[in-house]
Order: C-alpha cells, then structure tokens, then sequence
C-alpha cells in the first residue's frame, strides 16, 4: 500500500520500511480558478449539454415524424386495400344476384309461353321450350334468348 503511495507522490518508501532510492514526488497542486472562470466554464458545460440534449431530441422528434409518416401510409394502404376487397365482394354479389335475376325471369317467361301454348295446343312449340331450357340448364346458360321463346301467331 506505502509502495502504490509513492507512485502517486506519497512518502516514498516500501513495505519494509527503507527507502527505494526513487526520488520522492511532490504534489503537483492544481491551479486556481477565479471565480469568473469557474462561472465561465460552468456556463461553457451547461450551453454546451443544453445543446447536445436540444440535438438529441430533434433526432429523436424527426424519428418519430418519420414512423409516424410511415404508420400512416400503411394504415392508408391497409384501408385501401380493405376497400377494394369490399368492393370486389359486393361486385360478386350483385353479379351473383344478377344472375339469379335473370333465371328467374327466363323461368318466369318460359312458363308463361309454356302456359300459352298449352292453351293453344301447341305441342311442337312446348317441346322446344322445354329441349331449349333443358339445353341452357346443362350449359348453365341462365337466359334462353327472347327470339326462339317468342310466341308465333
């Protein structure tokens, strides 16, 4: 402990007890500030960490300008998309009932002219309904075109 002392200027000696022969350190004093100095450099220190946290943050206001541009966009992106699907859902939808519009007048339409030919006596114009619907039912072809199911008079 005495011969880490002296290393730092302390009395020199060693464990011992006898001189190492090193000459002995002086402690170096440290110079005197004024006052306006001290006040100076403190004012130096608080500028300068004032500037360093006001940098600080100003990174950290711009970082989260920046997530928060990019959070936005995404949840723009996320609600467009969320639209579209929406709209193509209804878009299947009404194309769905459409079609289902359609067969129920086509059927609507064949039975009214299968009623009338009935009535007439038409047992030639009855086939061709029923072999025209039975045909568009294996093609899946929903509406029997108006010509072929007009009446003749």
């Amino acid at each position: 402990s005495s011969g880490i002392n002296a290393e730092y200027g302390g009395g020199g000696t060693t464990r011992g007890g006898g001189k190492t022969g090193k000459p002995e350190h002086k402690k170096i004093e440290k110079p005197k500030w004024s006052p306006e100095q001290v006040a100076a450099a403190s004012k130096i220190q608080k500028c300068y960490r004032r500037y360093v946290t006001l940098k600080k943050e100003e990174e950290a206001r711009k970082k989260k300008e920046e997530m928060d541009k990019l959070m936005e966009e995404a949840e723009k992106a996320a609600w467009l998309k969320m639209i579209k699907l929406e709209q193509e859902r209804e878009e299947r939808e009404a194309e769905k009932r459409l079609i289902q519009e359609r067969e129920r007048k086509a059927h609507l339409k064949r039975m009214k002219l299968l009623l009338e030919h009935a009535f007439d006596g038409e047992l030639q114009d009855i086939q061709q309904i029923i072999l025209e619907a039975v045909s568009g039912w294996k093609k899946n072809i929903p509406d029997i075109h108006p010509t072929r199911l007009a009446r003749k008079t």
